[in-house]
């Protein structure tokens, strides 16, 4: 199974901050809010209690587990099929035949550009499948040994194809 660029950690780290930057200012501004305000005092208390379980909580999605990302992400391309695997709390591995492939991308985003990394978008009739966070040159290679074992498949007879 083939790695993904080692800064891969930093992609997701810089994703997950904008969720973080929501939840953080959620119990800044809870602790903010004066007793004053809350009829119920014991209100002011259960808020505070579920900002700062949800502080926690994104504490753990968003400085310990993007970096468990590159140990765990990973592709490979076989003759017949592409396989990758993907999750670090809940590991999920998909399997996609070529033969199912109807195209391929090279996506781009604005903090992949900054880092130099692409993502392969693999679209088959029912879903897409991505390999994200490869450096660009990786990325590049994929899309290319994609591209030749899609064309070796099409150029087949018509009696192959619908084995």
């Amino acid at each position: 199974m083939r790695k993904l660029d080692s800064k891969i950690n930093w992609y997701v780290f810089f994703l997950r901050s904008f969720v973080a930057v929501f939840v953080y200012a959620f119990l800044v501004i809870t602790i903010l809010i004066p007793k004053s305000e809350f009829e119920v005092l014991a209100l002011k208390h259960v808020l505070i209690g579920i900002a700062s379980l949800l502080t926690l909580l994104t504490i753990l999605y968003h400085f310990i587990i993007p970096f468990y990302t590159y140990k765990v992400y990973g592709y490979e391309i076989n003759e017949d099929e592409i396989r990758t695997k993907r999750g670090v709390i809940f590991r999920r591995e998909t399997v996609l035949p070529i033969k199912r492939i109807q195209h391929v991308e090279l996506v781009e985003g604005p903090v992949q550009m900054l880092l130099k990394q692409a993502t392969i978008k693999i679209f088959t009739a029912g879903s897409v499948e991505a390999i994200w966070g490869l450096s660009k040159n990786d990325a590049l290679d994929v899309l290319k040994e994609i591209q030749a074992k899609l064309n070796i498949y099409l150029n087949l007879d018509e009696e192959l194809k619908d084995e």
